[in-house]
């Protein structure tokens, strides 16, 4: 725009006068329009709108609401849903019909064992929801889980104590002098 008496000068637009708030950064767009850039978890004019924490599971996608500015919705992958992704379609991912019927039998099935039937029905899994996410072994230990040996790399609390099929360290006796 224009300014003074004649309409003559040219008003100059700078983030002068803007202030951001929560950590927005200005910035002069076309046409020489100061607007506020927002980080992460805000928004609004002057970024003075916390947005609610994206909260989508098992690789949901946080997608901006429709209605209101600071509302987000989870996008599911196949095989999921809920309002955060949380429920699981167990027929839908699993390809083998044996791991439904013999899922919560307490015997870990190896075709069973994998995410996408569900750990078995939680036998390969000591029914834990994310089993394997602390496990840091060489090896990927939910292939040796109950497998009626020890495997020493997978014994550890991270690796579920490879289903407990190592011997236990016999108690320690102190030596009698």
């Amino acid at each position: 725009g224009h300014t003074g008496s004649n309409c003559g000068d040219i008003e100059i637009y700078t983030c002068a006068n803007l202030r951001c708030q929560n950590g927005g950064r200005c910035r002069v767009s076309s046409p020489r329009q100061p607007e506020c850039v927002c980080p992460s978890g805000f928004s609004g004019a002057l970024c003075e709108n916390q947005n609610p924490p994206c909260t989508c599971q098992n690789g949901g996608v946080c997608v901006k609401g429709l209605h209101k500015s600071n509302s987000f919705f989870c996008h599911c992958l196949p095989g999921y849903s809920g309002e955060h992704c949380q429920v699981r379609d167990k027929t839908a991912s699993c390809p083998y019909v044996e791991c439904q019927e013999r899922g919560g039998d307490r015997v870990c099935d190896p075709q069973c064992k994998n995410a996408e039937c569900d750990w078995d029905g939680g036998d390969c899994t000591l029914h834990r929801l994310r089993p394997w996410e602390n496990c840091t072994a060489s090896i990927p230990c939910w292939e040796y889980f109950r497998n009626g040996r020890c495997d020493p790399e997978c014994n550890n609390a991270g690796c579920l104590f490879d289903s407990f099929e190592c011997p236990k360290s016999p108690p320690f006796t102190p030596s009698v002098c």
